[in-house]
């Protein structure tokens, strides 16, 4: 198995790249993603490789980053997502966003690429969004060094983790809860909007600016200034649900940040 290439590009394609290393030139099959990430022919460059296997060929992948390799690998590992399927899915979308569409079950991003229909879309996300919370986010709880000791007794509280398998999908401090061993909540986080331009749950910029100020002369709120609107997700949890994600609007002024509920327009502050 080649698990890296270090040499010089020789040579570009749409979606191959060629690196010579002593003397050889090796022809991997790569994303968009990874293209656009090169440097320029002739100076040096590392693909992290994965090499495929099959009667009558041998086939070579390189990606730019470890987190779009191992991706490539998840992808490929759910039934009808060959190799192509997977290269077309992370020229969509990088390895944040795929992660990010795991979690909220975002069919419509996954459709974008290439050869990926609804059906497939919907096993994708069946089949690996499992995967990446229970394993993959237990794994980075062990990263974690107060975890020995507030989960001793099988219960407490982690606050921190903001990524999983390398991959950022918080941006904001992520608090997790655990009882008799077991994840029982998770909150305190806000995620960026997956789909730019959107109006989510029928309220938009306006509706939520229009509530947010209402919000303002009812219950006594004081600010100058609204600095910054912008749309995402807080994930929350429930006991029906451990993991669930709710669109907001994020609002932000010179005191304090505020969130509008876009389904139920109910306002939180930070």
């Amino acid at each position: 198995m080649i698990y890296s290439l270090r040499g010089k590009l020789i040579e570009t394609a749409e979606n191959t790249v060629v690196v010579e290393c002593a003397g050889v030139g090796y022809l991997c099959s790569t994303t968009r993603t990874t293209l656009n990430s090169l440097p320029q022919k002739g100076t040096e460059v590392m693909l992290y490789t994965y090499m495929n296997v099959r009667e009558g060929a041998v086939d070579l992948f390189g990606f730019s980053t470890l987190s779009e390799k191992n991706c490539f690998c998840r992808l490929t590992s759910v039934s009808g997502v060959g190799p192509k399927v997977a290269l077309a899915i992370l020229s969509e979308l990088k390895p944040d966003q795929l992660m990010l569409a795991l979690v909220s079950q975002d069919v419509k991003s996954l459709t974008r690429a290439a050869g990926v229909g609804k059906k497939l879309a919907e096993r994708i996300l069946l089949e690996l969004r499992d995967k990446v919370k229970n394993e993959e986010l237990s794994e980075q709880l062990q990263q974690v060094s107060q975890v020995a000791d507030q989960l001793s007794d099988g219960s407490g509280s982690i606050t921190g983790v903001r990524s999983t398998d390398g991959l950022l999908i918080f941006n904001a401090a992520l608090t997790l809860t655990f009882s008799d061993g077991a994840l029982t909540g998770v909150s305190g986080t806000f995620l960026p909007e997956l789909t730019e331009g959107r109006r989510i749950d029928g309220i938009d910029a306006v509706d939520a600016l229009v509530r947010f100020l209402d919000y303002c002369s009812t219950s006594g709120v004081v600010c100058t200034e609204i600095c910054a609107l912008d749309t995402g997700y807080l994930l929350q949890s429930s006991a029906a649900s451990p993991l669930r994600l709710q669109s907001v609007w994020r609002i932000s002024t010179d005191v304090n940040r505020y969130y509008v509920n876009c389904k139920t327009g109910e306002i939180t502050k930070e």
